[in-house]
């Protein structure tokens, strides 16, 4: 009896974990970033340094023009201090935005409308700027 108990109680923990994995599951990140969603589009935020680049996919991953499109970031930084800055665009799909403020941003939330429609993420703590090195990598990334 202890033995079917035994192999009932494993059944349900091995259905419980892979339902728990299944749930867990991150949405793939395009271009390297952290990928929250918006209703049925995601919004992808990529950091370098200090730029912040978005940008917004459909469910088919297909990336969603900037042009025609607005948006701004609000920095709610560690230190109770907060901004809002307005995005630019690059390229045919990327807002971003420069953040000079080095330290600990608490929350970033990007609002953006794109042909009508709003897009809105909200990140949770995402390092702020951070302090150029003192050299440049060429293209490269090995020239001093």
């Amino acid at each position: 009896m202890n033995k079917v108990k035994s192999i009932a109680i494993a059944a349900i923990l091995i259905a419980l974990s892979v339902t728990i994995t299944y749930a867990q599951l991150p949405i793939t990140a395009t271009h390297g970033g952290i990928v929250q969603k918006s209703g049925n589009y995601t919004i992808e935020m990529v950091k370098s340094q200090n730029k912040i680049m978005f940008y917004v996919q459909d469910a088919n991953k297909k990336a969603i023009a900037n042009k025609e499109g607005i948006g701004s970031v609000t920095f709610d930084f560690a230190d109770n201090t907060s901004s809002n800055i307005d995005l630019s665009t690059l390229g045919d799909d990327c807002f971003f935005v420069i953040n000079e403020k080095e330290g600990m941003i608490s929350l970033l939330t990007v609002t953006l409308k794109i042909k009508g429609k709003t897009y809105t993420a909200t990140y949770k703590n995402v390092q702020g700027a951070t302090k150029h090195h003192g050299h440049n990598h060429g293209e490269d990334g090995h020239h001093h």
